[in-house]
């Protein structure tokens, strides 16, 4: 069988983000949390301590909610209200 270098790069880097995962184990979102928590304090206010929400997850997020603000927008709505709408739903599901 036959592979591409492309299919072999992704193979090396799947199996380097296999090992990683065993050799830092279940520490790792504590390391994170820690890390993150670290740095939103050394620098208060910065963009990146916003949100702590991956770029993955981040952009999964924006292309389901896309299509339907953009009707809301021309639909009359301000950013803000739209806004305001989004921070009650997620208040109301915590």
């Amino acid at each position: 069988m036959k592979i591409t270098k492309s299919q072999l790069r992704k193979i090396i880097k799947e199996s380097w983000a296999n090992e990683k995962w065993k050799r830092t184990g279940a520490n790792w979102d504590k390391r994170h949390a820690d890390s993150r928590k670290a740095q939103s304090e050394a620098h208060p206010g910065h963009p990146d301590n916003v949100s702590m929400m991956d770029l993955e997850d981040y952009q999964r997020l924006e292309n389901l909610l896309s299509r339907d603000l953009k009707v809301f927008l021309r639909g009359g709505y301000t950013k803000e209200d739209i806004i305001e709408a989004l921070k009650s739903i997620v208040e109301d599901l915590s």
